[in-house]
């Protein structure tokens, strides 16, 4: 799980499991996919929606030329005051996007 601090403009891994990664650099990078803005604004976004989460994926080449999948499920907006944004991540050696969507359903 990947949380903005909007106030800060800084975005950090705040969960992940296993513990131990066999590529050290997989949660390092992670943080800049999930949230790549600069800035995160809620410009462009439908003011009158309560919540607006959204669902993206990506790819990662490591070190050695293979590849990571990522989907994410995005959350920006939510009707709590002191919401954070957030952004839960599944990142795999495989690349089976609707698994992880059903996965993000259960979790989420």
């Amino acid at each position: 799980v990947v949380q903005h601090d909007i106030s800060c403009k800084t975005t950090q891994l705040v969960f992940y499991y296993p513990d131990k990664f066999k590529d050290k650099t997989i949660p390092d990078t992670v943080p800049r996919f999930c949230f790549p803005e600069d800035e995160l604004t809620l410009q462009g976004y439908d003011d009158s929606r309560e919540t607006i989460v959204e669902e993206f994926s990506f790819i990662l080449t490591v070190v050695d030329g293979s590849k990571r999948f990522g989907f994410c499920r995005r959350h920006i907006k939510s009707k709590d005051p002191d919401f954070k944004p957030f952004c839960s991540v599944i990142v795999s050696a495989w690349s089976s996007f609707s698994v992880f969507q059903q996965v993000m359903d259960v979790i989420d």
